[in-house]
């Protein structure tokens, strides 16, 4: 049961009156009554296993630690965050292509002062959101960060910034299919290239149409 049944299903049913809160008389439901004891009761049970159905829907599919190939219906995305501590500069950028490695759009983005965390995890939203533009619905995550791959996972906002990774969620969930995988340094050096090229503090995503010549 959704929160919005159970919202409706309590606004509707259940109607407070002098004496207590009891079942309205309805064509369909009987009539007795129930304490404010067995409404809450009954009211966390449902709660809690909507919880665990919200939850489970954040893994639509689990990251694992090699991928042999992607299927002709996956998109790859591969993202990388570059920070400058002494300058208090960071950048985000990344790339997707498709199961032949065929290119399919870059980007690159400047992103003002933030922890390493988080500059990888603007990349990968960034690039969900250029994915998911152009109607492609199975993706694999790729990622040289440990840190970020745990806080999307797992939840691990106490090292993140947790609006952040809330919104990834969000974004997960209009996908059919994800799964995320962590990659060596030397394998994500594109996107580290192309976070790296960003030298100017111009606000707005850069889309990078052509793919560099070292590729």
């Amino acid at each position: 049961m959704n929160a919005k049944i159970f919202y409706i299903f309590f606004e509707t049913v259940l109607q407070p009156k002098s004496s207590g809160t009891i079942l309205s008389q309805k064509r369909d439901v009987p009539d007795f009554s129930w304490s404010y004891e067995e409404i809450l009761k009954v009211s966390c049970s449902w709660a809690k296993q909507y919880s665990l159905a919200l939850k489970s829907t954040h893994h639509k599919a689990h990251g694992f630690s090699h991928i042999s190939h992607i299927d002709s219906n996956w998109v790859n995305l591969k993202s990388d965050g570059s920070v400058r501590l002494d300058e208090g500069f960071a950048a985000t950028g990344g790339f997707v292509h498709d199961h032949n490695d065929r290119w399919i759009i870059g980007y690159c983005r400047y992103l003002g002062n933030c922890t390493v965390v988080d500059a990888e995890l603007w990349g990968i939203l960034d690039g969900l959101n250029l994915i998911l533009d152009r109607c492609f619905w199975n993706v694999i995550i790729q990622t040289d960060s440990i840190e970020a791959i745990n806080a999307i996972q797992e939840g691990s906002l106490e090292i993140s910034n947790s609006a952040l990774v809330r919104r990834i969620h969000f974004t997960l969930t209009a996908l059919e299919q994800w799964k995320i995988q962590h990659i060596s340094r030397e394998e994500n050096f594109v996107a580290d290239n192309l976070a790296k090229s960003v030298n100017s503090k111009r606000p707005g995503l850069r889309l990078i149409v052509d793919p560099p010549m070292r590729i």
